[in-house]
């Protein structure tokens, strides 16, 4: 009797359930790192996340059928008049468009009157070159993106002579984006050196870290935090 070909679906489903095992195993290791950072900044895990968030992203997004957004990993921290909510926002079923992303910071309150915008750092490259031009490529669908998924045209903000060098602002009031991206804002913005994602509309905003690896993403989220409090701030000034 040839033992060969049982031997190798035995192999084959062993390394299968190596895999499986490794990959929770990780997984575990992953949250449990994440509990420990959000908890050192005052988070405390929630088992669900609130039913009125999920529908607030979801309403940020324009999800549909096709774009299978969820909430996962969710921790929260009320800061006075402030709800502040750290999320893992997965995005299945869009990979272009997927500004937020793993620990997304999230800021619900009533002290904010947001128009529709979404901010985003723009990549340091130098000019000319396969890069660039690449990098340039990717910007230009992104773009396209916004404007056909989200319903947004990019907004020229004209009060800072450097600012378009280091963000791209997307909107769907020219007026009011504008109304919001005052010299305070954008000198905030100015000083900052984290790659922010930054979308917002009404009471609330997300913000999360864009092209940054997994272990910088941990290692800048106490840095994003106090960024996202002293945004929060400035946003409540400018309106």
């Amino acid at each position: 009797m040839d033992y060969l070909p049982l031997l190798i679906v035995v192999l084959v489903v062993a390394l299968f359930v190596i895999m499986l095992w490794g990959s929770a195993r990780s997984r575990r290791e992953k949250q449990a790192a994440q509990q420990k950072r959000a908890s050192a900044m005052g988070f405390r895990p929630l088992e669900e996340p609130p039913p009125e968030l999920t529908s607030r992203i979801r309403q940020l997004r324009l999800s549909s059928q096709n774009r299978q957004l969820r909430l996962e990993q969710v921790y929260h921290r009320a800061d006075f008049d402030q709800d502040f909510y750290l999320v893992d926002v997965v995005d299945g079923g869009d990979d272009q468009g997927n500004w937020l992303g793993p620990e997304t910071l999230v800021v619900i309150s009533p002290n904010l009157a947001l128009p529709r915008f979404t901010l985003v750092s723009l990549p340091e490259m130098d000019q000319g070159g396969v890069a660039a031009e690449y990098a340039g490529k990717l910007l230009d669908s992104a773009f396209s993106w916004m404007a056909g998924t989200l319903g947004m045209e990019r907004i020229r903000i004209s009060s800072s002579d450097n600012f378009e060098n280091r963000y791209v602002v997307f909107g769907r009031s020219q007026a009011a984006v504008e109304h919001l991206f005052s010299p305070s804002l954008t000198d905030y913005l100015m000083g900052v050196n984290l790659p922010l994602t930054v979308e917002g509309e009404g009471d609330l905003f997300a913000s999360g870290l864009s092209y940054t690896s997994s272990r910088k993403r941990e290692n800048q989220l106490q840095d994003l935090y106090r960024e996202v409090i002293d945004l929060a701030r400035v946003l409540k000034r400018g309106n």
